[in-house]
């Protein structure tokens, strides 16, 4: 186990203690970027988006540890720090009066502690020892938190603010009938700021809200104030231009994703798909290693689906390659995801906070590129392995006795040199991708021109033979 750094210092009031002078903590064993503090626990947030505590809570379960192995009780009290394992890439951190809530850097939001005024979000009053997603949320790209005693509030990417918990002088800031109520138990739209897109929620004494909003130079706030006026600048532009870029790569990830299973739904690339830790293999037994070839270093001449390939297996023969129909088409929707990916490309090339976007945007076109190159590698490749297997097929027309009948000899040739010369066409029709099928096409071109060059020469000799016209 890692030794444990020095965290934070700690001092003034806490609760109901009065800490005199700074007191160091040195609990965890990873640096923290935020601490919050409960009654007698501490919840920290550590730099790779862990989440720890620690501590006694013998009341609202915001420890988060779940319940006990040994005694099936919830935990309530832990001495050292233990990471609450469910949670994943938090990005942000809130302390309630006896809650807690969590931001993930995928936009979700996650409640536990008590829940006894709705603060969960999650449709109840219960109580929670554990994290529990905020699933009304589930459609939401949340990017930021906020959390006022027993209420609690999460901004979206496109400017919409939620709000849940505890409505005491309709704190949630809603409107009409819903202002009525004094628990909100799931996540409600604050409808009054909907006409404006808020770019960031604000808390001022602990008690009144501000919500900051995009291209404009005023601010909405409810809870103690009506409105306030605060003068515009260049920090404002570039916050707006980044939420602009957040909303972007959200709509352009969501679209990235779209294109992406459709990508793996093309079957064109397995068995080279399969996950490196996979055991699946094919061929032969060997003693003390199964079958002999694994599929993972399958050949592009047997490119095939995974589903086939292990029917191959089940009736040990050998897997069979994909119709050459197959390929086509995937090159054909590989070339439309390429294309569709570039005209999103250039449509948010001049467009400002968008980088990270172009980033996606480009990576996903090479991977497309990657896959259309190794399917038109896997095309010829078969293209000339079948050219070669044809061709020796047809074996050039040898003449043993030029005394017999020229006629004869003449015709047959004749007949031979059109199969070649109807191959020949053919191979030099197929576009290698690469150096070994280029030169595999140059090697099938030159022996199917020496067959026919055979043919020529015999034919003349027999003229010359017998004077034939």
């Amino acid at each position: 186990m890692a030794a444990a750094q020095n965290n934070f210092f700690l001092w003034g009031t806490w609760k109901n203690r009065v800490i005199s002078k700074p007191f160091l903590t040195k609990k965890v064993a990873q640096q923290l970027k935020k601490v919050v503090l409960g009654e007698s626990f501490v919840i920290g947030l550590t730099e790779n988006g862990k989440v720890v505590s620690w501590g006694k809570d013998l009341k609202s379960g915001c420890l988060g540890l779940g319940f006990s192995e040994d005694t099936g009780a919830p935990v309530m009290n832990q001495d050292v720090p233990q990471e609450i394992a469910s949670l994943k890439e938090v990005m942000d951190i809130q302390m309630g009066t006896e809650h807690v809530v969590a931001l993930t850097t995928g936009g979700e939001v996650f409640c536990w502690g008590t829940g006894q005024k709705g603060q969960l979000g999650n449709g109840n009053q219960n109580t929670s020892y554990i994290p529990c997603k905020v699933d009304a949320l589930a459609n939401e790209q949340i990017v930021q938190i906020v959390v006022v005693k027993n209420s609690t509030f999460a901004l979206s990417t496109n400017g919409t603010v939620f709000g849940w918990g505890e409505n005491k002088d309709n704190i949630l800031g809603f409107e009409d009938e819903t202002a009525k109520k004094q628990i909100a138990e799931w996540p409600l739209k604050l409808t009054l700021l909907q006409e404006n897109r808020v770019r960031k929620l604000e808390v001022f004494d602990g008690k009144t809200i501000i919500a900051h909003i995009r291209g404009q130079d005023s601010e909405t706030t409810f809870g103690r104030f009506e409105t306030m006026q605060e003068d515009g600048g260049q920090e404002e532009e570039e916050e707006i231009e980044i939420f602009k870029g957040i909303d972007e790569m959200r709509k352009i990830m969501e679209k990235t994703q779209e294109w992406w299973n459709h990508l793996l739904n093309i079957k064109h690339g397995q068995p080279y798909d399969l996950p490196q830790d996979s055991h699946i293999v094919a061929g032969p037994k060997q003693e003390g290693h199964g079958h002999g070839v694994s599929l993972l270093n399958c050949p592009g001449l047997v490119l095939e689906s995974t589903d086939a390939l292990l029917k191959s297996v089940c009736s040990d023969s050998q897997p069979r390659p994909v119709e050459p129909e197959r390929l086509h088409r995937a090159e054909r929707h590989l070339d439309a995801l390429v294309t569709a990916a570039v005209t999103e490309l250039k449509r948010t090339q001049q467009m400002p906070g968008t980088r990270n976007v172009r980033f996606i945007l480009c990576m996903f076109i090479d991977e497309c590129r990657l896959r259309r190159e190794k399917v038109q590698r896997t095309i010829a490749a078969r293209q000339l392995k079948d050219a070669k297997a044809k061709s020796k097929e047809i074996v050039a027309y040898s003449v043993k006795d030029f005394s017999s009948n020229a006629n004869e000899s003449i015709r047959k040739i004749i007949a031979v040199t059109k199969n070649l010369q109807q191959m020949l066409d053919a191979v030099k029709t197929i576009q290698p991708v690469d150096v070994p099928s280029q030169e595999l096409k140059a090697t099938l071109v030159e022996c199917l021109e020496c067959k026919l060059q055979l043919h020529d020469n015999q034919v003349e000799l027999l003229k010359a033979q017998w004077h034939f016209i």
